[in-house]
Order: structure tokens, then C-alpha cells, then sequence
């Protein structure tokens, strides 16, 4: 039979991880068309879009991850999945920072930290889920003093729910930091330590 969703994308992510970007392209492609497929139900959809954002940032395809987050934003919305709408707002304010839309990264940065609240999304340790969009805000901004505050309060976090991803991101937001700071050795540093695979999903690309 047809190969459901699930199967072309871990097709994609063993493409991805055992060669290259170049040679998982097409079926990372495939992945995301299938999923976000009019023939896919809404809420099978909704289960995808961090995923989806991922093997799109994997492609460096800024055009198709706008185009990812404009339908998840209209889908959650139509279908009324609140609680999903800090990732999504979060998911388009990291593509704003690159961008360089700071005035609008940050004005999405705040409806996604209001979402937040008013869906009750907190992590275990108590803070809260939107403190990434804050990290990544204060790095493009070339603020040492709060970036290096919410990289300690991200990574004590990250460790209460063991999560070492949040370590690489830390790495990397500082590596940003003090490479727009001109301060390239601290940045060198900062990217070797993130030690992250661009070609896999969610690397830094550092």
C-alpha cells in the first residue's frame, strides 16, 4: 500500500543521518508534502509541525518553513488547539531572527509568551517553555548580560527534565552572541562546544 506519513519520515531521517542533506532532500521533501497533505486530518497534521519545522531548517529552505508556519498558525487556529500555538509563534520568531526581523522576532516572541500563560504550558521545573525565544532575541540583540542570565536558567532547566539539547542551543546562542560582537574567539568556542551536525534536524548548523 501507500506509505503512510510516518513512514516517509523516518525514510528521510535515516537519509538524513547516514549520509547527507543532499541525498535526503527528496524524501525530506515527500515527508513534508505527505503531512501537510489535504488528505492528512487536522489532527494528525497538528502532531508534526516541530518536526516538519526541522527537516525544512535541515534544507535551509526559508520560503518553505514560512510557508510551514503560516498554514500550522492557520490550522491551529481553525481547529482551536490553543495550547499548540506557543510552539507555532516560537517556530516563526526563530525564522524571523533570521531574517533579521528583530522588531517583528520580538512582537511574536511576546503573543507566543501570552499563549503560554493563558494555555497553562510550563516545563517540569517551572519555567517556562517560552524562555527560548527570549535566548535567541537577546543573542541577535548582542545583550551579554541576559543572554549568559537565560543560557543558566535554560540549562538548569534542561537538566531537571535531561534534556542535553538544551545545552547545544545554549552553546549556540552564545556563539551568535559574540560573533555579532565581534569577539570571534568566545564565538569559535561557544560553536565547538554546541559539536552539532548541521545536516541533522534541529542541528544549529554551527
Amino acid at each position: 500500500g501507500e506509505p503512510r506519513p510516518t513512514d516517509l519520515v523516518l525514510d528521510a531521517l535515516c537519509l538524513l543521518y547516514t549520509q547527507d542533506t543532499s541525498a535526503a532532500e527528496p524524501a525530506l521533501r515527500r515527508a513534508v508534502a505527505a503531512i501537510m497533505s489535504e488528505d492528512i486530518p487536522p489532527a494528525e497534521q497538528l502532531r508534526w509541525p516541530w518536526l516538519v519545522n526541522l527537516c525544512l531548517m535541515a534544507l535551509w529552505d526559508d520560503e518553505a518553513c514560512r510557508e510551514l508556519t503560516g498554514h500550522y498558525l492557520h490550522l491551529i487556529r481553525d481547529t482551536g488547539a490553543l495550547a499548540l500555538l506557543p510552539l507555532a509563534l516560537s517556530m516563526s520568531t526563530m525564522l524571523l531572527l533570521f531574517e533579521g526581523d528583530l522588531t517583528g522576532a520580538e512582537a511574536l516572541n511576546e503573543e507566543a509568551r501570552a499563549h503560554a500563560v493563558a494555555a497553562d504550558v510550563w516545563t517540569t521545573s517551572g519555567a517556562m517553555v517560552q524562555t527560548g525565544g527570549d535566548l535567541g532575541i537577546a543573542a541577535w540583540r548582542g545583550d551579554v548580560e541576559e543572554t549568559e542570565r537565560l543560557i543558566q536558567v535554560i540549562v538548569e532547566e534542561g537538566a531537571v527534565r535531561g534534556a542535553g539539547r538544551t545545552l547545544e542551543i545554549s552553546h549556540w546562542n552564545r556563539s551568535v552572541l559574540y560573533n555579532g560582537l565581534g569577539r570571534y574567539e568566545r564565538a569559535l568556542e561557544a560553536a565547538l562546544l554546541a559539536g552539532v551536525d548541521h545536516r541533522a534536524p534541529g542541528g544549529c548548523g554551527v
